[in-house]
């Protein structure tokens, strides 16, 4: 799996995104006080110590087939991503994976400064990521069942999700996102002029999600 140096991207509603490889001896203490807080219940590290954090990202790095980056909105810290190459994961006894699968995890810091849409751009731009720089033509996620508002922000960028299934620490849903179905959920966010409107119960919102 290989690693990006460094990618800059422009956000409308957000300014400028950074997205940078994790540094596990560097970045480990802040993003051990992400994942001890109560939203980050899923990713099950809930009372791990700052070394335990520490060692779990350098062995992921370290493995070959995945990474991790630290995203940064205007200088600050905002998100984690994983990514996977899906032929080593335990999802690839449940899906028939193709070249080009690449596997997502994402993790938002927390939610201090709320900014309406922030999360749809996010995860937008992160597609983007992946997409151009690792050519991916699906992304799969696999998120535990009962996170539901993962599961809404995937379909905002035009995931599908595709069945359950029972992993080895979770139930998970198993979503997939073709480039095409990424690119026409782009084209309808812009034609409503502002991710906000994905967020509220309006015609558009809900005409957005039936597509999905």
């Amino acid at each position: 799996m290989k690693q990006i140096d460094h990618v800059t991207l422009q956000s409308p509603l957000l300014g400028q995104i950074s997205i940078k490889p994790f540094l596990p001896d560097h970045d480990s203490s802040l993003l051990h006080s992400w994942l001890t807080q109560p939203y980050a219940k899923f990713w099950g590290m809930e009372n791990a110590s700052i070394d335990e954090v520490k060692a779990f990202y350098s062995t992921l790095i370290n493995s070959g087939h995945e990474t991790a980056y630290l995203g940064y909105i205007n200088g600050t810290a905002q998100f984690l991503i994983e990514i996977y190459d899906v032929s080593h994961h335990e999802i690839a006894s449940h899906i028939d994976i193709t070249a080009g699968d690449i596997g997502f995890h994402i993790l938002l810091a927390p939610n201090r400064h709320p900014i309406r849409g922030f999360s749809h751009a996010v995860m937008q731009h992160c597609m983007q990521f992946i997409f151009d720089e690792y050519h991916a033509t699906r992304i799969l996620v696999e998120p535990d069942c009962h996170n539901h508002k993962v599961h809404a922000l995937n379909l905002s960028v035009g995931f599908r999700h595709l069945k359950t299934v029972r992993l080895k620490q979770k139930q998970a849903l198993l979503g997939e996102l073709t480039k095409t179905a990424f690119n026409h959920s782009k084209q309808y966010a812009e034609h409503l002029n502002s991710s906000i409107q994905l967020n509220d119960r309006s015609p558009d919102a809900t005409q957005f999600a039936s597509h999905i």
